[in-house]
């Protein structure tokens, strides 16, 4: 929420039939019931229902958010995310070699390799890891 307003548009208005907006986004059949019910003293009614589909709901006992994509700029998105590779991660590894110069004093003698000095890695979150360390099936 920002300012006290939701950032994903709810509540939603009401609507008898779902139908496409002049952006291509679907606007779904909402019904005033008259049902309501109060949440932190807030009072919620259909328009604050999330898309659903009680197929998959009941299948994978949990919610799955299902939404209707018919507009032109899904195939870049899906384009994108199909071929942007692992999650990865530039690295430096640094080694600072100390040496006793003639006063006594350390001395920081430093040799760098800008080239060799960055290294582009692919980064493995930690489920990620345990997902691969006990060969889960994907």
């Amino acid at each position: 929420m920002v300012d006290g307003k939701c950032t994903k548009r709810y509540p939603r208005d009401f609507c008898d039939e779902t139908t496409f907006d002049g952006s291509g986004y679907p606007v779904y059949c909402r019904r005033n019931d008259g049902n309501t019910i109060v949440v932190n003293n807030i009072v919620v009614n259909n328009r604050w229902v999330i898309p659903y589909n009680l197929e998959l709901v009941m299948r994978f006992d949990c919610h799955i958010n299902v939404e209707i994509v018919s507009y032109f700029r899904i195939i870049k998105y899906l384009y994108k995310y199909v071929h942007k590779g692992p999650d990865r991660a530039t690295i430096v590894i640094e080694d600072n070699n100390v040496a006793e110069h003639a006063s006594g004093h350390p001395q920081q003698f430093r040799q760098v390799d800008e080239v060799k000095q960055y290294l582009d890695c692919r980064y493995i979150s930690s489920s990620e890891a345990c997902w691969r360390v006990f060969e889960f099936d994907l």
